[in-house]
């Protein structure tokens, strides 16, 4: 199965955030809102891959 990830840039430190809805509920279920890299380890061990999506800057989706 296919999670969709995205990489953001939080006070200097790489965070992890779910993107599609199925990456969301495992999120929500390990109670946090972002992956670790052992978590994707864990799940990249038992069959998910990932897809990393790009974010759009706030101050870009009024041209979007």
């Amino acid at each position: 199965m296919l999670l969709k990830v995205e990489n953001k840039n939080v006070f200097g430190n790489e965070l992890i955030y779910p993107a599609c809805e199925m990456s969301k509920r495992l999120a929500e279920f390990k109670g946090s809102k972002t992956f670790t890299q052992s978590d994707m380890y864990q799940l990249s061990a038992m069959g998910y891959k990932f897809e990393f999506v790009a974010s759009v800057p706030d101050y870009l989706k009024e041209v979007i």
